[in-house]
């Protein structure tokens, strides 16, 4: 009998506890992948690595993730705050960037980002041990609804071949909830793609990358 009581007095918190942990984690997973089933030119030996932010310190901090997995697999990479310190290169500068010198063009760059309110509604349900004798004062539990946040975060990394005209020749869309840090979402992202550039032949097989 003790246990039942435990067990139905503990139920409605579980359920509680349990979804202020699905509304509270962060995940991220690929949502949208392409490649080109012409390109068989790679693996790419020279890469240059640009991240579109307007903070110079989050650009860096992302173009060093990427280069340095891409060292660790015998790549040539660099960070595109090499020739650019001060603010993204404009579209009209990476033709040249790239001319005689890169292989290829790794472009990281966010998409969209969405906050999102909802209602989580209550739990109603016997909870009581002596419902059967008091059940008009407490037979039933109710533990009431709350509001909860959601943001979303989706980043594009697609892969471009030098050109004039640029020609994409791989891309990932990735999808990040209630991210956490600045830290985890890089990393995530940076471990959900690499070994999909490495799949398709864009980069050389290595090590998985490890936590940075």
């Amino acid at each position: 009998m003790k246990k039942r009581i435990k067990s139905l007095m503990l139920f409605p918190i579980l359920i509680l506890g349990g979804t202020l942990l699905l509304s509270g984690c962060e995940s991220s997973q690929i949502t949208t992948e392409w490649h080109d089933p012409e390109y068989h030119s790679g693996p790419m030996k020279n890469v240059l690595v640009l991240s579109v932010w307007k903070n110079k310190t989050a650009r860096r901090i992302w173009e060093d993730a990427f280069v340095q997995v891409l060292k660790d697999r015998g790549v040539n990479a660099v960070p595109s705050y090499r020739y650019y310190p001060n603010e993204v290169p404009q579209e009209k500068d990476i033709p040249n960037m790239l001319k005689d010198k890169y292989d290829g063009l790794i472009l990281i760059q966010k998409v969209s980002e969405q906050n999102r309110r909802y209602f989580v509604p209550g739990y109603y349900g016997f909870g009581w041990p002596f419902y059967r004798r008091y059940g008009w004062m407490y037979g039933s539990m109710w533990d009431g609804g709350y509001i909860a946040h959601e943001r979303t975060v989706e980043f594009e990394t697609s892969v471009w071949e030098p050109s004039e005209d640029g020609n994409m020749i791989f891309s990932v869309v990735t999808e990040t909830y209630n991210p956490t840090s600045f830290k985890d979402v890089r990393n995530d992202i940076v471990k959900l793609v690499i070994p999909k550039l490495t799949k398709n032949g864009i980069i050389p097989p290595g090590q998985e990358p490890k936590q940075m």
